[in-house]
């Protein structure tokens, strides 16, 4: 990414925020002409000293390891990135229309002038808060603390009937039983820190720290509806106006003397939401993520999900069957695949249906389940001989991310459509040229695995232009000849898988 300009793949465009760290342009891009959001995260100044700027290494690094490793509907990933010796680092992500969760409060509930009216938007705030606590009870299942949550960090797409939340901003994320110091108490949201934080609690710093925050975010939302402003439960607004070091001040003294939260500005709230309210503002234990999930609050309120339909059911018996290059093929359509899309949107409930311990994952037993509920029971045994057939370990034991899931419930008519096979296309067009190297497709200059891989190699010769490369408007016209001679030549190496090509990038980071 270091040699590729950003003004080259983007258009000029507005600032939409600003951070500690830098900020956050609306931009479009100029080969999909869709907008995204392009983070800019700015080198620490030159006469920073050499700890500093190791820091702020290591920050830009985490944050876009987690960006990249965590696959989930509820957790906005990253397109592409850049790195600019005098600007800074640039990632690409996709552009949430509907702002940021506080906002969009601001906006649509606050704003009403009474509480029958402001009441009207409460099951829509119960989704999104079903579908951030699902997005970080699969952070916590893979060991990921978020330690910045808060209502800006929460963003919403989609379309007025399906609006969907996204968590966002990892620059502050660890990984689960890292050694953390001093200083690194201090950094994030001093409303939405836990008790622990403001004590420096190191060995205490645990995944409760991410459900305090949450527990502060329904307080936030449900005092919007009953009161038509954004609370807090331990801090009135003649504090919060004080600024930073009163904040401070006052929350370090409310939890050292370990003060109940005032429940008094959730009178009129349903009796579940303050009930769990009251079991995630403890000073001691918290329910975990998945709790929240679970709970009364939250169980019903979301949008109705789909058991497996006997095609996903056909689709993925099928998947652990084809060739290696055609489950790549399906993975790079998953990865980006248009969400707004109602079968992709059908695929995603029922992987959520199905994900009944919010881990973010489907187990075997899980897998299982959705073949009964479909009506097309399978044996353990028959499910274990289809899994044996994926190279991944984690698969063999019995456990499904959701990218494979999309990738192994689509089917192969998903490779035939021009705008997976368009989405595709970007994706392996890292260099955001009118074409692609056809070493793409046959392994470059590798002598072939098999037998029959230079006749697919004469194959995509002869579709491609001279120059042996495809053009874009060839390209779904490669992937459908691809989807069918793969079959017969047993290719290798037609795509790189885009995440192999990433952990090179970042070689020496931590895995999760």
């Amino acid at each position: 990414a270091a040699d590729r300009n950003l003004d080259d793949f983007y258009e000029p465009g507005a600032v939409v925020a600003r951070g500690a760290y830098g900020s956050v342009a609306k931009r479009k891009h100029i080969q999909s002409q869709t907008y995204r959001a392009v983070k800019r995260i700015c080198w620490p100044p030159v006469w920073t000293n050499k700890k500093a700027k190791a820091d702020h290494q290591m920050l830009v690094e985490m944050e876009l390891a987690v960006m990249i490793n965590l696959h989930h509907p509820f957790v906005l990933g990253v397109r592409e990135w850049f790195v600019d010796p005098l600007g800074g680092v640039f990632l690409a992500m996709d552009w949430c229309d509907k702002g940021s969760l506080y906002d969009w409060v601001q906006l649509h509930v606050c704003s009403l002038t009474t509480k029958e009216e402001r009441s009207n938007k409460l099951e829509l705030l119960r989704q999104f808060s079903k579908h951030a606590c699902e997005a970080l009870s699969y952070m916590h299942h893979m060991c990921v603390l978020h330690r910045d949550l808060k209502p800006d960090n929460i963003l919403l797409t989609g379309t007025e009937q399906r609006l969907t939340a996204k968590l966002v901003d990892f620059g502050l994320t660890v990984l689960q039983g890292s050694q953390l110091r001093p200083e690194d108490f201090e950094k994030g949201t001093l409303e939405y820190m836990a008790p622990e934080v403001y004590a420096g609690d190191y060995l205490n710093f645990t995944e409760g720290c991410d459900v305090w925050a949450m527990g502060i975010i329904f307080v936030n939302l449900m005092t919007a509806v009953l009161h038509g402003k954004m609370l807090h439960p331990f801090l009135e607004n003649r504090y919060r106006r004080g600024g930073a070091s009163i904040i401070q001040w006052h929350l370090r003294r409310t939890y050292m003397n370990q003060e109940e939260w005032d429940a008094s500005i959730m009178d009129g709230a349903d009796d579940h939401v303050v009930e769990l309210v009251n079991e995630i503002l403890q000073y001691s234990e918290r329910p975990p993520a998945s709790a929240l999930c679970a709970s009364s609050w939250m169980t019903g309120m979301d949008v109705k999900v789909n058991p497996m339909t006997r095609s996903a059911l056909a689709n993925f018996q099928s998947f652990w069957e084809l060739s290696e290059d055609e489950q790549r093929l399906l993975a790079l359509v998953a990865k980006n695949i248009n969400e707004d899309d109602e079968r992709v949107q059908s695929l995603i409930n029922c992987f959520r249906s199905l994900d009944v311990d919010h881990s973010g994952t489907l187990s075997r037993d899980q897998l299982l389940q959705g073949f009964e509920s479909a009506g097309t029971p399978i044996s353990g045994e028959d499910l274990d001989k289809l899994l044996a057939n994926s190279s991944e370990e984690s698969v063999k034991n019995g456990t499904i991310d959701f990218t494979l899931w999309l990738s192994s419930t689509l089917g192969r008519a998903a490779l035939k459509a021009d705008d997976h096979a368009d989405a595709t296309f970007h994706a392996l067009n890292l260099h955001h040229e009118a074409e692609l190297d056809s070493a793409l497709f046959t392994g470059g200059e590798k002598e072939p695995a098999v037998v029959n891989k230079e006749a697919f190699r004469r194959r995509v010769k002869r579709l491609a232009s001279r120059r042996c490369s495809v053009k874009r408007d060839r390209f779904p016209i490669i992937l459908k000849e691809a989807s069918a001679e793969c079959e017969e030549s047993r290719a290798v190496d037609i795509f790189t898988y885009p995440q192999e090509r990433v952990q090179r990038k970042i070689s020496g980071l931590r895995s999760f």
